[in-house]
């Protein structure tokens, strides 16, 4: 049952990190890069730019990247996956990451850190017109936390989701009857 592994996952993640329930936890899961540098110069103008007294800053970068963050103000997490850590976050900033998909399902206030977007679309390209997502986004990380205080519109979230991600209801149990049929 999913509603008993969000309750189990969330148990262990406040276990590990008591003092998550004290605030409101954001979770930052940028998409991987193979040059870091810029990168890990962005990533710390976002940590040194976050109100603690309001909220706790959860990163979970993408397990090839070789970043490693030592400050005692945010909590650099390996021991739980981006997806699970979405059940215990209030907020999420991304950039480029399919997890904006699944915090949106989730109804999570999204946030985008899209400080490279322009050579990011160049290099990689993007499956989607980034102009339609929920626009609570920003190229420098004072702006984008600013943000992060301003009531957030739901209706863009929504809307995004509802253009994107089909009916999610039973999704597993559709897929495993669709891979059973075909092995019959």
């Amino acid at each position: 049952n999913s509603k008993t592994y969000e309750e189990k996952t969330k148990t262990k993640i406040y276990e590990k990190y008591p003092d998550l329930r004290k605030k409101k936890n954001i979770v930052y899961c940028p998409t991987f890069r193979k040059d870091e540098h810029e990168f890990n110069k962005k990533l710390n103008e976002l940590i040194n730019n976050i109100d603690y007294e309001k909220y706790n800053l959860i990163i979970k970068v993408h397990p090839l990247s070789k970043i490693k963050i030592n400050n005692n103000k945010v909590i650099f997490d390996t021991s739980f996956s981006t997806f699970d850590m979405l059940f215990i976050a209030d907020k999420v900033i991304t950039d480029y990451s399919c997890v904006l998909y699944e915090a949106g399902i989730r109804n999570i206030p999204l946030y985008f850190y899209c400080y490279d977007l322009e050579d990011y679309i160049a290099k990689r390209g993007l499956a989607i017109d980034y102009n339609e997502l929920p626009n609570y986004r920003a190229k420098n990380a004072k702006k984008l936390v600013s943000l992060l205080d301003k009531k957030y519109d739901t209706k863009y979230l929504k809307d995004f989701i509802n253009k994107y991600v089909s009916n999610t209801n039973n999704c597993t149990i559709k897929m495993a009857k669709r891979i059973e049929s075909y092995m019959k």
